[in-house]
């Protein structure tokens, strides 16, 4: 299965309550066997703002991470260029579900991109097994 995860921040930069739960769901999750793109955000001053780099996780490089830099307009509540750069990602990686953790700091109009382009979504998850 392919999950896209979408977070206001991931360790090591972020390191709160959901940044690190979204981090050890993807990790279980790609340890699994399914593979794992992370949707996230920086602050990097000295870059443009909406640039986008790629990346992967620090200690498993099979969870892919796109990171969107938001430096000085982190606080507005939605931001069309972030929507795009979700729109983009979600396109090329055509995921089997979408995982929404927290869009503080993203764009909450991300939730109307993922609703138009029909992504199964989940808010939550259970792992057995």
């Amino acid at each position: 299965m392919k999950v896209l995860q979408v977070i206001h921040g991931y360790p090591p930069r972020y390191n709160a309550g959901s940044e690190i739960y979204t981090q050890t769901i993807s990790r279980e999750l790609a340890r699994r066997g399914h593979h794992v793109s992370v949707f996230t955000r920086e602050e990097a001053q000295f870059s443009r703002d909406y640039t986008v780099r790629a990346d992967a996780d620090s200690d498993d490089p099979r969870i892919r991470l796109t990171i969107v830099n938001m430096p000085r307009s982190r606080e507005r509540y939605q931001h069309e260029e972030v929507d795009g750069r979700f729109a983009k990602l979600a396109e090329e990686f055509g995921p089997d579900l979408v995982h929404v953790g927290h869009l503080n700091h993203l764009s909450t109009s991300i939730i109307q991109v993922r609703n138009s382009k029909g992504f199964p979504w989940s808010s939550r998850y259970t792992i057995s097994g």
